[in-house]
Formats: C-alpha cells, structure tokens, sequence
C-alpha cells in the first residue's frame, strides 16, 4: 500500500522563498521573515499551495488588519511563494497579483512625494507641539528636515562622524531592529548641516555627554532609540499638532526636506542625489529638474523658510520654564 503524500503547503514555499532570496539588504530580509511569521504563516501555512483559491488570500490579507503600506510590504513572501509554485508547475495563477489594489482601491495607488510633504504652517505646528511631546528628540527632527537623512541614518548618528565647524555629518551607517547595517544602496556619503542645526548640535553636545551616540536612548543603556519608539514619539507629535489625518511618518521630514529644497532656484539635481543617497538620479527627478554643486548655502534655504525656526522656538520655551 502506497503511503499518502502530503501536498506542499504556503508555509513550505514561503520558508523556502525566504531561504533562497538574495540580492536584498538584511534589514528588508528581516522584515519579510517578520511578516511571514506574523502574518503569512498563521493565516495561509496549512492551506495547500497548489490548490489555495484568490478569495482565501483576500480574506487573510483583510484579516491581518494592517495599513495599505504595510501590506504591501508583507506580500512578497506571499507572492514569491506561489510564483515559485508556478514554476513548479503546480498552479497557474499567482492569487497575490494585483490583490493590494484590489482591496485598497485608491489608497494603493502611489503617492507623490508633494503630498508626503509637511506644509509650512504644518510644519511649524509639529516643531511647537515636539518639545512638549519628548524635549530630547527636537534636535533629531531638526536633523531629519535639515539635513534629508533617512530616519535610520539619524539615529546611527555618532559624534565622530559629525564636523560641525564645517557643517557636515558623515554617513556610514543606518540603524534598524537593533542592528546596525551599511545605508540603503551602501550610499555612504557627506551631507551638510544648515547653521540653525549646527547651533543645536552644538548645544546639544554639551548636555549629551557619554555616548558616542548623537541620540542615545535613555532607556537602552548605550544604545540609540529604536525605530519604534521614534515612530510612536512621532505620531504623539502629529496627535497634539492635529496632523494625525495627514498620514505623515518621520520619512515626511526627509520628503520636505527634499520638496521644498525642490522649490529654490537654482539647486542641482546632482546635489539633491547625493544629499538624499538616492542611487537612481531618475529617484530625485520627481522632485524636481537639473548638477553637484557643493553648497552648504542651500540647506541654510530650510532655516530661512521657517518664520521661528525649531531652535529658537525650543530656546525660547527653555528661557520660559527657567
């Protein structure tokens, strides 16, 4: 008597999918494992690979819960999973293809960076509400708008890579889950400081003292904030600004940065691409038309663009409470 074959299930594709993908930065890695644990696997693992129709796939996506974004990033597992299936010649259809638009309708469609922008009355209103919300983080919002620095990037941060009497930062390093990595597409690079960032490092230096982290954690002994702690902080901000319905994260800041410097006269693309680590000039050309001039003049644009810049504003409320 034969013995009976199990079909091959989801979970089976999708931990092979994980095991063989290559070319993708280890943090991305990290994050399909994380949506295949979370998500793909306690919802669709059991389920046949072969045999797993379209309306179960939409009826698990819905039930993760989660938001357009996030969805779209958890469904490459999935859908590398049943393109391998495919290969394999045990389906014909890829059910994930087209699912996000399909539930998400216009919400999926990609947004312009314009609209993921701060305005500047936006803008100010987070800047005020943020000293309120968690004083210590001020300056690293500053140094997201100012400089156009992935959030990751600030928080691997580290003084020695900082010369504030040229007004530049060097980055080597991104920190994520924990972990430090090389920066997306390995964009090692120079960016500039305006002078009102500068001031607050330099002021900021002598009240942190001890790390090597321009912003260590306070509760993470000689680490820098998480991601996620960032994230909440950010959101609390946007909550007592009255922004929360704009869908605004703390990569807007690197958006503005890069938007509004779109909107001075004059400023290279090429300066744009290297400021922002953007390997693809075709990336920066969304924002705008145009090459590397070295200009430390044309961040200072930023700081003339806000009536009360952020320092001054945290100064002014520091002078007030003493």
């Amino acid at each position: 008597m034969l013995a009976s074959i199990t079909p091959p299930d989801v979970e089976r594709y999708v931990t092979r999918w994980l095991t063989r993908k290559r070319g993708v930065h280890p943090h991305t890695l990290a994050a399909y494992q994380n949506a295949a644990d979370r998500w793909i696997i306690p919802t669709l693992g059991p389920e046949p690979i072969a045999t797993v129709k379209r309306a179960a796939v939409r009826a698990a996506v819905e039930s993760w819960d989660l938001e357009p974004g996030s969805v779209r990033a958890a469904l490459p597992p999935l859908a590398g999973a049943f393109d391998d299936a495919i290969e394999d010649e045990l389906r014909l259809d890829n059910p994930c293809r087209g699912l996000h638009q399909r539930i998400f309708g216009q919400l999926a469609r990609w947004t312009p960076p314009i609209d993921r922008a701060f305005r500047e009355p936006e803008l100010t209103r987070f800047f005020r509400a943020a000293p309120d919300v968690c004083p210590d983080l001020v300056d690293y919002w500053l140094l997201l708008h100012r400089s156009g620095i992935r959030p990751g990037e600030g928080l691997a941060a580290r003084w020695d890579l900082v010369d504030l009497e040229l007004g530049k930062l060097r980055i080597l390093q991104t920190y994520s889950q924990g972990d430090l990595g090389p920066p997306k597409w390995g964009s090692a690079r120079w960016v500039d400081l305006s002078v009102d960032l500068v001031r607050a490092l330099e002021e900021r230096a002598t009240r942190v003292r001890g790390s090597p982290w321009l912003f260590p954690s306070p509760r993470l002994r000689g680490r820098p904030y998480s991601y996620t702690c960032i994230r909440q902080q950010f959101h609390a901000i946007c909550d007592a600004a009255d922004l929360s319905d704009r869908g605004f994260t703390p990569h807007s800041l690197r958006h503005t940065f890069c938007t509004w410097l779109s909107e001075e006269d004059g400023i290279p693309i090429r300066y744009l691409q290297d400021a922002m680590g953007h390997r693809e000039l075709s990336t920066t050309e969304v924002y705008m038309r145009g090459a590397r001039v070295p200009n430390r003049g044309y961040v200072n644009a930023l700081d003339r663009r806000m009536r009360r810049p952020p320092l001054a504003m945290v100064v002014h409320r520091r002078a007030a409470r003493s």
